[in-house]
């Protein structure tokens, strides 16, 4: 048995009604082969996301004092590539809606970066509410955005 799918867009809307048509009239002679016919309307509801704005103060821990231009661009680099939308999140296929931003995870990508001996405090605040937090709460309909990114440097004698 034969089954022939008629996929259109969106239900009650305008649709150049040609193929349509042609289906409706051709109709009888699917079913005279064994056929049956579906059709199939799709709709696709897409609504732009809201942001949770964020923003980060890092102190890194070093033996030495000096952290150059490059380190805390490819720190921050690092930090806003992980929170994107389409390429960031634990597996790089984009941050999962509704996904917490916690602290724990921004920490373990700066102390991977080479130069980096440490992350001795991580300040995290939730611009909207203007309050330093724990971990950024997202909701399912939000993603988060990192606004601005503060880097300071410590040095610790006990690393040396």
């Amino acid at each position: 048995k034969w089954l022939v799918l008629f996929f259109y867009p969106l239900d009650f809307t305008y649709v150049c009604p040609t193929e349509i048509l042609g289906l409706s009239d051709a109709y009888d002679e699917f079913v005279k082969l064994g056929a049956d016919v579906l059709g199939v309307s799709t709709v696709v509801n897409v609504v732009k996301p809201r942001y949770k704005d964020l923003s980060l103060k890092v102190t890194l821990l070093r033996r030495s004092i000096g952290t150059s231009d490059r380190l805390r661009r490819e720190i921050e680099h690092k930090l806003r590539r992980f929170l994107h939308p389409l390429v960031g999140g634990k597996d790089g296929r984009g941050w999962e809606f509704g996904r917490p931003v916690l602290k724990s995870d921004l920490v373990h990508h700066i102390e991977e970066i080479p130069g980096v001996d440490g992350v001795d405090q991580l300040d995290m605040r939730d611009e909207l509410r203007d309050v330093t937090v724990e971990h950024v709460r997202v909701d399912d309909d939000e993603l988060p955005f990192l606004i601005n990114v503060h880097i300071a440097e410590k040095v610790r004698d006990d690393i040396r």
